[in-house]
């Protein structure tokens, strides 16, 4: 990685981070991670797909 540049440019998008964050939110549904931590995390995430808020 350099001057800020991805490190998996085209690999890590919107679809990737998705896929994702359905992953953490069954890791919140079934007590893995704290509701809270979930929480959060989404609220970061939504400041720049606000769309994602949906998931709730």
């Amino acid at each position: 990685m350099t001057d800020g540049e991805p490190l998996f440019d085209g690999f890590h998008d919107k679809r990737y981070l998705l896929q994702n964050l359905y992953m953490m939110q069954e890791k919140a549904d079934t007590d893995q991670i704290e509701k809270k931590t979930w929480e959060r995390m989404l609220k970061q995430v939504a400041k720049k797909y606000p769309e994602f808020l949906k998931m709730k």
